[in-house]
């Protein structure tokens, strides 16, 4: 029983984070010199230096506005 409730703080916490960070960074195909962002909910790519846009109903965009809206 302990176990299992171990095993869900666990998951909860891992899911909380990546919300919270949902990026992972690749390398792009010159070599590896740069590299791009990918979110691993929306699976949406964009440039490490730019804004990054995520799909329309990826959860990781839901938080960043209302994160935004609180200031």
């Amino acid at each position: 029983m302990i176990r299992r409730i171990a095993e869900f703080l666990r998951g909860r916490k891992q899911q909380q984070f990546q919300l919270k960070n949902p990026y992972r960074m690749l390398p792009s195909d010159d070599g590896g010199e740069t590299y791009r962002m990918e979110c691993i909910l929306c699976r949406q790519e964009g440039n490490v230096m730019g804004a990054f846009q995520h799909a329309l109903n990826c959860p990781a965009a839901r938080l960043e506005r209302n994160s935004e809206r609180r200031g």
